[in-house]
């Protein structure tokens, strides 16, 4: 019983670890998707 709740817990800590993954990695994309569109305006401007 003692061992299926620690396995419980490793999991949960586990899933914590990857949605703060997800969470990091999602503001990365956002501010990636930002720049990428700053820099093409500023490319269709010289048109």
């Amino acid at each position: 019983m003692l061992r299926m709740r620690n396995e419980c817990q490793e999991r949960e800590k586990i899933w914590e670890a990857v949605e703060r993954e997800v969470k990091d990695l999602e503001e990365k994309a956002v501010i990636y998707r930002y720049r990428v569109m700053e820099t093409q305006s500023v490319h269709d401007d010289t048109k």
